[in-house]
């Protein structure tokens, strides 16, 4: 069984001109909660990590692999900078190997957002550094690609609590 892990960056530094929008890097805050967050996913051992090339997200995942217990393979991604939720799931058909079993894709808001809630058909607050972990209806990454999977929603992390079907436990 495969299993889609979809994670909005964490906390990034607020506008700043000494930064454009694609360079502004997590806070500190934002680092925590993406090192907290990684402890949470030890039963999801990551094989890879697609996100996009923003510093925020590049910095999150980073994070991600550092903590989450195993040694998922990192991809950065121009084209998933403020990317449609549909260009999510096109990269982890695109770049998941058949053989990966849980990929996670680290993104932006609102594409993030949109496409967790069309896969989980559940209104969700998806705040910096949210994850939410798909089991999917099939073993072929490529189904993936210009289509609305089968999925359903197993596990939702936020503001370092973690919710299994229903059932909440603090990071």
């Amino acid at each position: 069984m495969k299993h889609l892990i979809l994670m909005r960056h964490s906390y990034a530094a607020s506008n700043n001109p000494a930064w454009s929008d694609h360079e502004r890097p997590l806070t500190e805050r934002g680092r925590e909660l993406a090192t907290a967050t990684a402890s949470l996913l030890p039963d999801f051992p990551l094989d890879r990590i697609v996100h996009s090339d923003a510093a925020r997200t590049s910095q999150t995942a980073e994070l991600i692999q550092a903590g989450c217990g195993s040694d998922p393979q990192m991809r950065a991604a121009a084209e998933l900078y403020l990317a449609t939720s549909a260009a999510y799931l096109n990269a982890a058909a695109e770049f998941a190997a058949e053989d990966d079993d849980i990929v996670m894709i680290i993104g932006h808001n609102p594409g993030m957002a949109s496409l967790i809630y069309s896969l989980g058909n559940e209104s969700l607050s998806i705040t910096p550094g949210s994850v939410a972990v798909f089991e999917l209806n099939g073993n072929d990454w490529t189904s993936l690609r210009d289509s609305r999977p089968v999925a359903e929603l197993r596990t939702f992390i936020s503001e370092g609590v973690r919710r299994d079907n229903g059932t909440e436990r603090p990071g």
